[in-house]
């Protein structure tokens, strides 16, 4: 119990430890080059390129126009696997969606888009909602009442689904909301705490809370249709993943690294399996379960928070194969490949029919390599016009090829942002720890969009 303690301990600690990015511009030293990211790869990690993999290009879907983020948390199958997006930014703009967290907690909850709105939700419990096309027009508020003294929303989650705004508080309740008033249709109290996004299929709204259990409630209402529960675990990894819903089918993962598939109207067990009985993981191990889980069609992949990666056939559970890759809480899948973010800040490809690695680069580690000071963390990565966008908590959007990896182009933006970047309406849009919703798009020459002083040059 005490070697899960430390481990534990130095799990956050390594998280947490970020620090702002400066010398823009100076990417052969930040950078490295290939030889230096070949001998980190060697010393740090036991992954490796599979060669076949290594021989099969990856396929980049058809670029689309995206108009819905509708999850806070977790890939959702409905997005465009490569979304339209500038290829570079020339504005910015700034709102204030509220209170901001405190420095010890990182706010992870990306804002959600629907009917040419954004949805936030601040670390008090406020939620706004802003036209999408001028974020100075604040369209509606609405406070969810919790005792405050019980703690912040950092861990709150949000869901868009026809018309409404689903919302797990972080706390005992899970509230629904009208999309386009901000009125309230009904709140519910649950026995657990509610994290990460809801999801929604077919009148069920499902929630997964801290604790290892998973609710159903009725779209409507919020009365509670099934429950189901996983393994209690002693400890894991802060988060929780959040539930996805396909046809007949919905997946709870947990942080015992159960994955079931269960039946949406009923909540009987279809089949499940344990990322935990991997035979080469150590003993004591994290096996948490914190990524959502990707259901494409036929298949359907779960990563654990020890870095094991697992295909499976959607249906009937059966295991097509696992990877080791190193961790990665947030998985970004494109036709053939899955991209994800390593522990060890490896941007990596994974083959998904092969069930190996195609390429794998070394994304920058710390603000002052050569003393191993100031350690990065990065979120994403998402496909958007032909490239792979990911942020880093000190200020910097890198666009990466996602042939191979290789750094296209650095853009500076506001530090403090820890969830991936969302991408719709050809724009990008972030939320930083101090509360602030930014947005940024390219504005042609000829002035399609009426600009006023919230639209600033970036710096």
């Amino acid at each position: 119990m005490v070697s899960r303690f430390l481990l534990l301990t130095v799990l956050l600690l390594s998280v947490n430890a970020c620090s702002y990015f400066p010398n823009l511009g100076k990417n052969e030293e930040i950078y490295g080059n290939k030889e230096d990211r070949v001998s980190i790869l060697k010393t740090e990690s036991n992954i490796k390129v599979d060669s076949e993999a290594a021989r099969t290009p990856p396929k980049l879907p058809k670029i689309r126009f995206n108009n819905k983020w509708s999850k806070s948390h977790g890939y959702d199958s409905l997005t465009p696997e490569n979304i339209e997006a500038p290829i570079e930014f020339n504005f910015r703009a700034i709102e204030s969606i509220g209170k901001g967290t405190p420095k010890s907690v990182k706010y992870n909850i990306s804002p959600v888009i629907a009917e040419n709105k954004i949805f936030t939700i601040d670390n008090e419990g406020v939620v706004t909602a802003f036209d999408a096309n001028d974020i100075r027009n604040e369209l509606w508020k609405y406070e969810i009442e919790i005792d405050k003294k019980s703690g912040n929303f950092s861990s709150a989650g949000m869901l868009y689904d026809e018309g409404y705004l689903y919302i797990s508080t972080g706390f005992n309740k899970v509230v629904a909301l009208n999309a386009e008033s901000g009125k309230l249709l009904w709140n519910r109290n649950i026995n657990g705490v509610a994290r990460s996004a809801p999801d929604a299929h077919n009148g069920v709204l499902l929630v997964s809370t801290a604790e290892n259990k998973l609710y159903a409630l009725d779209i409507t209402d919020g009365a509670i249709l099934w429950t189901h529960n996983g393994t209690t675990e002693e400890i894991s990894v802060l988060g929780t993943a959040s539930p996805v819903a396909y046809k007949n089918l919905v997946f709870a993962s947990y942080s015992s690294g159960e994955l079931y598939a269960l039946n949406i109207e009923n909540g009987n067990i279809l089949w499940f399996d344990s990322l935990s009985t991997v035979s080469d993981l150590k003993s004591g191990s994290f096996v948490d379960i914190d990524a959502t889980p990707v259901v494409i069609g036929d298949k359907t992949f779960a990563i654990n928070r020890q870095g094991v990666l697992a295909a499976y056939e959607t249906f009937s559970g059966h295991r097509l194969w696992d990877i080791e890759v190193g961790g990665g809480k947030n998985l970004w899948y494109a036709d053939n490949i899955i991209y994800l973010i390593n522990d060890e800040n490896m941007l990596i490809a994974i083959n998904t029919e092969l069930g190996g690695i195609a390429w794998m680069k070394q994304l920058p580690e710390y603000e002052k390599p050569e003393r191993k000071v100031g350690r990065y963390y990065w979120a994403g990565p998402v496909l958007a016009q032909d490239r792979l966008l990911i942020v880093g908590y000190h200020g910097e959007l890198l666009s990466l090829s996602p042939i191979n990896g290789d750094i296209l182009d650095v853009t500076k933006v506001l530090s403090g942002i820890s969830h991936p970047p969302v991408v719709a309406y050809n724009s990008l849009y972030m939320i930083t720890e101090k509360g602030k919703l930014t947005v940024y798009k390219y504005i042609d020459k000829a002035g399609r969009k009426s600009l006023t002083e919230k639209y600033v040059q970036p710096q």
